[in-house]
Parts: C-alpha cells; sequence; structure tokens
C-alpha cells in the first residue's frame, strides 16, 4: 500500500539506527532493530488464528529466505479479522505491521519489503526515474503521493523475490528477448544484495521439455471439415465441436455446418457423429467468427452453448450412447457472451468476454457472480488475460501492476493463491494445468518476435507447491494457441491440417520434467 501501508526489514542500517538510539533517535520511526524471536505477532483478535498465522509465517519465512536478514524493526505484528480495503498496512512511524486473516502469503511478503524500503533509507522515492512509470496507474484514493507510488512499486518488485529476475536472465541469454528491467534489477540490488544473479538461477525449478506428436483424425463427414473445431475432455472421451463451411450454390452465401463428434480417449478414434442446425457465420466482439456454438468441460456430461442466432442463450447437455443433446438450465448473459471454462456439479467456472472477470455460474439459482470481486490490490480482477478450468477449480491470468498475475481459484469462488507471472507482458498465448498440478502459461513477450515474425510467446512453469518458476527448453516459442485441454495425463490440442483429405488432427504433447 501506500506510506501507511508499507514493508520494512532490517539490514546494515538497523545497526546504525540502534546506535542512534542511544543518542535519543528513534530506529525505524519508533521502532528498535531486534531479532526475529523479539518481533510480537498478534492473533488475539482471532476465533480461529491457525490459518491466519500459517498463512502469514509462510509469507515471512520466504521474505527471510529471498533477503538473509537476521533482524527487523518491525515491533509488531496484528493479524486482524478484517482490515477494511486492504489486505496489509505498514505503519512507518510505530513500526507495526497489520494483515488481514484472509490475506495469502504473499501479502506478508509485500508488507515487509515496504519495511526494508523504509529501513534501507527510502531508496525507492530516490529512484523516481526508474520506478515511477510502473506506479502511473496506481489509484490515487490509496497512493495520494509519489512518494507513497515509488514505496509501492518498489515492494511490488521485492516480493516477486530473485527468481523472478533470475528467470527473465535465463530466458534472455535462452531466447534472446529483452532481459529485466532496469527497475527490476535496482530493486534486486537492495533487497536481495547477497543473492548473486547467476546463483540464482538454483532457486529457479528444473527447466522443462515437451514433445509433440500428430494424430489424425479421418474425416468422416466431408472435405474441409476441421475448419474452427474445438474440443472438451468429457467421461466418455473427447468431444469435438467440428465446423464445415461451405457456400450455398444457388445464393453463393457461407453457411456454417455444426457436428458434434466423440472420440476415443486413446485410439482417437471417431466413435460417434451428431448434426447440428446450419447456420450463418456469427459474430464475437464485431468479429465474423466459425460458429455460434462453444463447448463447455464438465465432470459429467459437456455443455453445448448457443450465444447468437436464433437460439442465442440456449444450453443443451452433451449426452453420450448415442450422441445426443438434452436442454439444460444456464443464466442470461450479455449479448456476445461466449462461456470459456468448466462445468462440475452444477456450478461453472467461466470467462464469458475477452479481458472480462471469471464468473461463477449457478445453474441451479440461475445466477453469474464475478469471483474475487474488490478483493484484491495486486491484480485487477475484473479483467482477466486467460482461464483454464478443471475439476480442481480454476486458474485466470489478470492484469496487474507490474505486467500479469497469475491466479488460483477455488470452487467457491475464491481466490486461494496468487503469483506474480515473472515476465513482461499484456498477452498470454495459452494456459494449463496438468495432471501433477503444475501450470504452464505461455505470456507474449512484448516486443519481441519469433521466427516467424509473430510476437514470441515462452512458456513457464509453475509448481504451486513450491512457488518456483521454470523456464522450457529448446522451444521459446512454447505451446502456442489456446483450446489446450489436458486429458489424464495427456496434454492435447487440435489444430486443422489444412489438408482436405484428413480435416483436422489433434496435437499432443509430452511434458517432461
Amino acid at each position: 500500500m501506500g506510506r501507511t501501508s508499507h514493508l520494512v526489514d532490517c539490514p546494515s542500517f538497523c545497526i546504525s539506527l540502534l546506535l542512534a538510539a542511544t543518542a535519543g533517535l528513534s530506529a525505524c520511526g519508533g521502532g528498535e532493530c531486534h531479532t526475529w524471536d523479539a518481533m510480537e505477532v498478534d492473533a488475539s483478535a482471532l476465533s480461529e488464528p491457525d490459518a491466519a498465522l500459517a498463512s502469514f509465517h509462510e509469507g515471512l519465512d520466504r521474505f527471510i529466505d529471498w533477503t538473509g536478514r537476521e533482524s527487523t524493526c518491525v515491533g509488531r505484528v496484528d493479524v486482524v479479522p478484517d482490515l477494511v480495503g486492504l489486505n496489509g498496512r505498514y505503519v512507518p512511524s510505530s513500526g507495526v505491521i497489520v494483515i488481514d486473516q484472509a490475506a495469502p502469503s504473499r501479502t506478508t511478503t509485500h508488507e515487509f519489503c515496504h519495511a526494508l524500503d523504509h529501513e534501507e533509507g527510502w531508496p525507492s522515492e530516490g529512484a523516481a526515474e526508474l520506478l515511477e512509470p510502473f506506479g502511473r496507474d496506481l489509484p490515487p484514493l490509496l497512493y495520494e503521493s509519489d512518494e507513497e507510488k515509488l514505496n509501492e512499486v518498489f515492494a511490488r518488485f521485492c516480493e516477486d523475490g530473485p527468481q523472478g529476475l533470475a528467470l527473465q536472465e535465463q530466458l534472455h541469454q535462452a531466447c534472446g528477448f529483452e532481459g529485466p528491467s532496469e527497475a527490476a534489477r535496482f530493486v534486486w540490488d537492495i533487497a536481495f544484495p547477497d543473492d548473486d544473479r547467476s546463483a540464482g538461477w538454483a532457486d529457479l525449478g528444473e527447466p522443462f521439455s515437451f514433445e509433440t506428436t500428430a494424430s489424425a483424425i479421418p474425416d468422416t463427414l466431408r472435405q474441409a471439415a476441421g475448419r474452427g473445431a474445438s474440443a472438451v475432455v468429457g467421461a466418455r472421451g473427447i468431444f469435438v465441436l467440428d465446423h464445415v463451411y461451405i457456400e450455398d450454390e444457388v445464393t453463393g452465401e457461407a453457411v456454417i455446418e455444426p457436428h458434434l463428434l466423440l472420440l476415443d480417449a486413446n485410439t482417437h478414434a471417431i466413435l460417434d457423429t451428431l448434426a447440428l442446425a446450419p447456420h450463418e457465420p456469427a459474430l464475437v466482439d464485431g468479429n465474423p467468427s466459425i460458429s455460434q456454438h462453444t463447448l463447455l468441460g464438465s465432470t459429467t456430461a459437456p455443455l453445448l452453448f448457443n450465444f447468437a442466432g436464433d437460439d442465442a442463450g440456449t444450453t443443451w447437455r452433451v449426452q453420450s450412447d448415442p450422441l445426443r443433446l438434452e436442454p439444460a438450465s444456464w443464466p442470461a448473459m450479455e449479448e456476445g457472451a461466449v462461456p470459456r471454462g468448466f462445468e462440475r456439479d452444477g456450478q461453472a467456472l467461466v470467462r464469458t468476454v475477452t479481458g472480462g472477470p471469471i464468473l461463477l455460474v449457478d445453474l441451479e439459482a440461475g445466477t453469474a457472480t464475478a469471483v474475487a470481486a474488490d478483493e484484491s490490490l495486486y491484480f485487477d480482477p475484473t479483467r482477466a488475460e486467460a482461464v483454464y478450468a478443471d475439476e480442481r477449480g480454476a486458474i485466470g491470468v489478470y492484469a496487474s501492476m507490474a505486467g500479469l498475475a497469475l491466479v488460483e481459484l477455488d470452487w467457491s469462488g475464491r481466490w486461494t493463491a496468487v503469483h506474480a507471472l515473472p515476465i513482461p507482458s499484456g498477452r498470454v498465448r495459452s494456459l494449463l494445468r496438468l495432471a501433477d498440478g503444475s501450470i504452464i502459461v505461455t505470456p507474449v513477450v512484448e516486443g519481441t518476435a519469433s521466427s516467424t515474425g509473430s510476437s514470441l510467446g515462452v512458456s513457464v512453469r509453475l509448481d504451486p507447491e513450491t512457488g518456483t518458476w521454470a523456464a522450457a527448453e529448446g522451444d521459446c516459442d512454447g505451446l502456442a494457441g489456446e483450446g489446450w485441454i489436458v486429458d489424464g495425463e495427456t496434454t492435447l490440442r487440435l489444430e486443422a491440417t489444412g489438408d482436405d483429405e484428413e480435416g483436422f488432427e489433434l496435437r499432443v504433447v509430452t511434458v517432461r520434467f
């Protein structure tokens, strides 16, 4: 937060403050430096403090490990039931940190980063040229002065830890795109002075690799199938929404003939097909789209949603054995809403418009509510740049001050973890969660180009258990393209072959750690 909501920690600067205290000066604005054990942590206001204290200590341990500090000038930490409008606050004048009981461990790290800035003499305020561009979009009601904005930018870079910069350095050498910003390097040198940048690579996860094979799907319908096909995984196999683009022989107008296909999960053979009503091409966000339908994955039977045309807003369950449609309920959506996500037990986690919020949809109640609305100062909960959902919950990539934040959500719609995506970017090319729980995201690195001339997307893997990131080896273009699905240990995506005889194929990816 601003000057009243900052982080602090204690290095050699605190030694000077201790000496100054003997001359009647106060250390760190009122608190003396001391070992971590002497810092008071008060959670007496909580009826059930265990979870909140565990989260606090996780964030504190991370901060101590990253910075190597053996003392602090923070005299007391208060963990409170409801810190209105904030996740945490650092009060420089008294050396107190206040943490909301529901705040993630990242909040603790952030607030102690404010304390570090303070104890080092507010170096953030002497680096306006470097830090100011990253603080221009901070809300003025929370950060009233230029100094508060600089303090906040420093703390947000600091809370990412040394591995964020290390990963950018590694990818810079491997892929040739521009390395970390000078602002990130500036914060690194102050917050993590003992962390050698090359040695910092040891804090990253092991690089991973992936191999791609193609599994062709014979075109049993007609030529030109596979244009704009999409797929989801269901209990009976892989469900494919395939679109055939034809021209009326009399009028010459374009017509879409959609089909549903059920593929065997192992052999990828077509088990059954179902023709849907032909229709004209639809518009999505004002742009022409091949289909007016979208498929939604489910733990039981997938959902087929019609977002345009005469049946706009109509939803069906895609049943199998035989392949057929059964009417299903779905709440009314705004015009042009195209649900992307997953349904479980009558609830769906979806994003309906590009750059919009993730919604928790209750099919029985007929409601759709934006998740985690107004709960975060780290990212904008109204702007999800990408979403992936499965039976475990959802992952969203949201716009944040430093670029993008990766957020984990449970099925109550509560965000359970926030990870800074340590690559400067504003767009995401792919996002998925593997069977082991690791997350692979491919952000587009701004200002770069791949061998094809398009913007470079670099796949990186997050291990949620350790919080470590890892880079992909041997392919800087990463897992390009949307629509990746995970079927147990298999990761796959439908792609048109460009061959009228084949129609489309499954691109099957094997990821190795």
